[in-house]
C-alpha cells in the first residue's frame, strides 16, 4: 500500500512538474516581446559564476508611484509599448481601459523590493564582455502581463546572446 501512494505522490509531482514547463513554453512561444530599460548594476558574482544582477528603470518608477499613492487593488502596473516593444511606465492599474498601446504587467514585492520576472542573468563563464553592452532586458509577455527574461539586447534592442543571433 505503502509503495502505491508513493508511485501516486511521484506521479503528481512529475506531472504538476511537466504542466509548468508546458506553461512556460507556452508562454515563450505565444507570449509579445517587450523591453524593459535596465538600470546600471554590477554584473559579477564570484560566488555564483557570472551573472548580471539587474534592476529596471521602471521599478524606481513604480516604487515611487506605491509610496504616493499606496498599493493598487492588482499588482500589476500599466506600461506604454512603443514601435520597437519598449515598454515604459505609465501608471499603477487603475482598472481604466487600455488604449492599443498599453499592456497591465504584473510585479511583485518580497522582502520589501519590487521585483519583475528575473532579477538576474546567467551567461556562460568568461563571456561578460558581451553583456556590458546591455541596455534592456528583453521579456515574453503572456496576456496575463506575466513576464519571462528571453535575452539581454543592447541599444538598438539587438539580442546579444549568441543563441538568440
Amino acid at each position: 500500500m505503502n509503495k502505491r501512494i508513493a508511485i501516486a505522490g511521484l506521479a503528481l509531482i512529475l506531472a504538476f512538474a511537466n504542466w509548468t514547463i508546458f506553461q512556460k513554453e507556452q508562454h515563450l512561444e505565444n507570449g509579445e516581446t517587450v523591453y524593459l530599460k535596465l538600470a546600471p548594476v554590477d554584473p559579477r558574482s564570484l560566488m555564483q559564476g557570472d551573472y548580471m544582477a539587474l534592476r529596471y528603470v521602471a521599478s524606481t518608477q513604480i516604487s515611487q508611484a506605491l509610496a504616493k499613492f499606496g498599493r493598487s487593488k492588482h499588482d500589476f502596473a500599466i506600461f506604454d509599448i512603443d514601435v520597437n516593444g519598449l515598454a515604459s511606465f505609465n501608471r499603477l492599474d487603475d482598472e481604466v481601459s487600455l488604449s492599443a498601446n498599453q499592456q497591465r504587467i504584473a510585479y511583485g514585492i518580497e522582502a520589501g523590493q519590487l521585483r519583475f520576472a528575473s532579477d538576474a542573468f546567467f551567461f556562460q563563464e568568461g563571456s561578460a564582455q558581451v553583456y556590458e553592452a546591455a541596455e534592456y532586458g528583453v521579456f515574453s509577455l503572456s496576456d496575463n502581463g506575466q513576464l519571462v527574461l528571453i535575452d539581454l539586447a543592447d541599444d538598438n534592442f539587438v539580442a546579444l546572446s549568441k543563441d538568440s543571433k
